[in-house]
């Protein structure tokens, strides 16, 4: 993960062309989320994503989601870590939504969690680098990972988009 922390690494090439949920299945198995004992976790793939195909770096996408799943799973003690697959059309891009009900993220640190080494928490484990190296990986495959500061209820909701 060091190797990806730096923002101005090149782009990298999409020659793999996968259905779109081949990246949720390999992020979630890889993460074990749908394996944790002490919470709901429920994957939500609209019917027009499922039949889409992705052109992508399949390895660092679902390295980028599988960062956003144990995230969700560091941070929510009980309750449900939902990953909602979509597409946009009007952007032609595909959409990872990973929503859970844990601690929640304060307003004055949604961009400061993407930098490198933020621990918001001192109590969990990890070097802090995750959602850096996610975001990265997100934008050099030409997409984006944002917090969706208009989430509401308890917990947090990332967006990872990719371009189709």
């Amino acid at each position: 993960d060091l190797d990806d922390i730096p923002a101005d690494l090149p782009p990298i090439s999409r020659t793999d062309n996968v259905m779109v949920t081949q990246v949720s299945d390999e992020a979630i198995r890889l993460s074990g989320i749908d394996k944790a004992q002490y919470i709901k976790f429920e994957s939500i793939v609209a019917p027009d994503a499922a039949v889409t195909m992705l052109s992508t770096n399949l390895s660092k996408a679902v390295r980028a989601l599988t960062h956003l799943l144990d995230n969700a799973l560091k941070f929510t003690s009980e309750g449900t870590i939902t990953l909602n697959v979509s597409e946009d059309m009007d952007k032609m891009q595909i959409i990872y939504a990973v929503e859970d009900t844990g601690t929640g993220i304060d307003a004055a640190d949604t961009e400061r969690i993407f930098e490198p080494y933020t621990k918001l928490n001192q109590f969990f484990e990890g070097q802090g680098v995750g959602l850096t190296v996610a975001r990265n990986l997100a934008r050099r495959l030409g997409g984006d990972l944002l917090l969706d500061t208009a989430h509401t209820g308890a917990g947090s909701r990332f967006v990872l988009s990719l371009p189709m």
